[in-house]
């Protein structure tokens, strides 16, 4: 099932993929919850960042590969490393990147993103399976720079605009062999599947649930694959994981 954030009537509500069309929900979307009868046009709808809750927690250098292109991370990490995107910096779907002056290099990195369903603390791996809720697309822009110059991520990764995250969260993804890519005008420049994680995404909610606890709704992303690159003014950027949808961004 896809779950939606939408505008309906000037708000920002929950729904759910009925064909062509979101039919608004109210309730409980991770338990129970009803259809209200209102319904917009997929097509014609101003589509959200699909979040729960303010702050992301992302993790970095979980692909060999793109450690292995990287400037700021040289070996694989003997625990997954975290950082956070700030409420700040989300946009969604169709919205714009915006470029910050004077701060060199800015890049993609697309990602799979992952949402629990329960509050969830000092969890095993089967308990931290048995929380995800759904994925959603993610795109972890990156001041390249800034991060090779401050030795830690987070002001380099939150920028404003710098985390674009949707179209939606899809319940029915297998989390353990889920094919992604990015495509920058039309070219694709990402491609992987999250089998090539170094942490498997139950591993990784298990691990974070034992040093941060997690409220039911947080999302976590869960690092990029090879293949990063400059986003320029005039670009657009698209990621689709399979079976979830595209996260399609242009950049000014």
């Amino acid at each position: 099932m896809k779950f939606y954030k939408f505008e309906l009537e000037g708000k920002a509500v929950w729904g759910i993929e009925e064909g062509s069309y979101l039919a608004e929900i109210q309730g409980d979307m991770f338990s129970e919850f009803r259809k209200t009868g209102r319904i917009v046009e997929k097509d014609k709808a101003v589509i959200k960042a699909p979040t729960v809750n303010e702050i992301i927690i992302a993790v970095g250098a979980n692909y060999m590969e793109h450690i292995k292109e990287s400037r700021s991370i040289h070996v694989a990490p003997k625990d997954p490393v975290l950082f956070v995107k700030l409420p700040t910096a989300v946009i969604g779907h169709q919205d714009v990147i915006r470029l910050p002056k004077n701060v060199g290099r800015v890049d993609y990195e697309a990602e799979i993103a992952v949402m629990v369903k329960k509050d969830l603390a000092d969890a095993d791996e089967q308990e931290a399976k048995e929380a995800i809720f759904g994925v959603t697309c993610l795109n972890d822009v990156s001041a390249r720079v800034i991060q090779e110059q401050d030795g830690q991520w987070i002001r380099a990764k939150n920028f404003k605009t710098f985390c674009p995250v949707g179209p939606c969260i899809e319940t029915d993804a297998d989390v353990n062999n889920l094919s992604f890519e990015l495509r920058q005008n039309g070219v694709v420049k990402q491609k992987s599947n999250s089998k090539m994680m170094i942490f498997g995404i139950p591993q990784l909610i298990s691990f974070i649930s034992k040093h941060i606890p997690l409220r039911k709704g947080d999302l976590i992303t869960t690092g990029t694959p090879e293949g990063i690159g400059p986003l320029s003014p005039g670009d657009t950027v698209e990621i689709e994981i399979e079976g979830v949808g595209i996260l399609r961004n242009t950049v000014e």
